[in-house]
C-alpha cells in the first residue's frame, strides 16, 4: 500500500473516531444539561412553596425523603442496566478503562436523575400524585425513545420478530421495574413525608421523676 493510501485511511479512521467522540459527548451533555434545568426550575419552585406554606409540610419533608429514596433507587436501577450491557459487551466480568468510564457516564446522571424524580414526586400532598409522577419521571430514565424505535424496527421487518421478541420482552421488563421503582419511591416519600411532621408535632414524654433522688433540702 503507498504512502498516500495510508494518510488516507488514517484521515478516515481519525474522523471517524473523533465523529463517535462527538455524538458520544453529545448523547452525555445533553441529558446532564436538560437534568440541570430541570432541577433548578424544581428547587425554585419548592423554595416559592416552602416560603408560604413553610418547611414544616408534607411536602417539604416529603421531598427530602424523596430525593434519598430517590437517589439510591437510580443508583441500583442503572448500576444494574450498566452492568448487563458491560457483561454483553465484554463476555466476561472483565472491565477495561474506558468501559468503567462508560459505565460511571451511565450511573452518574441515572443516579442524579433519580433523585430529581424523588424530590419532585414527593413535593406532592397525596400518595396516588406522587405515584404517578414518580412512574413518569423513572419512566424517563429507562429511555422508553430508544424502545419505540426497536418497535418501529420491528414494525418494518415482521420477518425478525420471532428472533427479536426476546430482546421485545426485555425492554417491556425494564419499563416495568423503571415505572414500578419511580411509582413506590414516590409513595414512600409522601408517608415518610407524613410520618416525620407527625413526629415534630408529636408531645415530648414527661420526665419521671427518680423516687431515690433528693431536691437537695433536709
Amino acid at each position: 500500500m503507498r504512502g498516500s493510501d495510508l494518510e488516507f485511511f488514517n484521515f478516515f479512521f481519525t474522523g471517524l473516531l473523533g465523529f463517535f467522540a462527538m455524538v458520544m459527548i453529545v448523547a452525555i451533555v445533553i441529558p446532564i444539561v436538560l437534568a440541570g434545568l430541570v432541577a433548578a426550575i424544581h428547587l425554585r419552585l419548592r423554595a416559592d412553596r416552602e416560603q408560604v406554606e413553610g418547611i414544616h409540610t408534607v411536602a417539604a419533608y416529603g421531598s427530602r425523603a424523596g430525593a434519598k429514596l430517590g437517589f439510591i433507587a437510580g443508583l441500583v436501577l442503572s448500576g444494574g442496566g450498566m452492568l448487563v450491557s458491560l457483561l454483553s459487551m465484554t463476555g466476561s466480568s472483565s472491565m477495561s478503562g474506558f468501559l468503567t468510564i462508560y459505565a460511571l457516564c451511565g450511573v452518574i446522571p441515572g443516579a442524579a436523575w433519580g433523585m430529581l424524580s424523588g424530590s419532585i414526586a414527593g413535593n406532592r400532598s397525596n400518595e396516588r400524585t406522587a405515584g404517578l409522577v414518580g412512574a413518569a419521571m423513572f419512566l424517563l430514565l429507562a429511555n422508553p425513545f430508544g424502545s419505540l424505535l426497536f418497535l418501529s424496527e420491528l414494525v418494518q421487518h415482521p420477518e425478525n420478530f420471532f428472533e427479536q421478541f426476546p430482546a421485545l420482552l426485555g425492554h417491556l421488563a425494564m419499563h416495568v421495574v423503571y415505572l414500578a421503582a419511580g411509582a413506590v419511591t414516590g409513595v414512600l416519600a409522601v408517608r415518610l413525608g407524613r410520618e416525620r411532621l407527625a413526629e415534630g408535632f408529636r408531645p415530648m414524654p414527661e420526665r419521671t421523676q427518680n423516687p431515690w433522688a433528693t431536691d437537695g433540702r433536709n
